[in-house]
């Protein structure tokens, strides 16, 4: 429900803007993260983050700065990977089950 309030406080504030949501028949997943070494001038700690999409959609989204100094590229790029769970592999079956439990169906999936 608070996804929902997201979505809708969106809309409120942003006014023509809206969402799009694009047609495609499959329901692939799609994971692209990142991270810059040191780019904060004040603390020279470094930003990551990740964004998933889901039947070519945005589905989520974070970007975050690192807790800890990183000393080398590196050791940034594996902090950003490791510092949430969503973005750790899993199976397709445990993947499929989480869309199911989400409520997402693929409506194209044969009958």
């Amino acid at each position: 429900m608070g996804a929902v309030m997201r979505i809708l406080r969106y809309l409120k504030v942003t006014p023509g803007n809206g969402l799009m949501f694009c047609k495609y028949r499959h329901t692939n997943a799609e994971g692209y993260t990142d991270a810059d070494w040191a780019g904060s001038v004040t603390d020279r700690r470094s930003t990551s983050g990740y964004f998933i999409f889901i039947g070519g959609n945005l589905v989520t989204w974070i970007s975050k700065k690192q807790k800890v100094v990183s000393r080398s590229s590196a050791e940034v790029e594996y902090r950003g990977m490791a510092q949430d769970v969503l973005t750790k592999t899993v199976s397709t079956t445990v993947f499929l089950n989480s869309l199911d439990k989400l409520g997402m169906h693929d409506i194209f999936a044969p009958t």
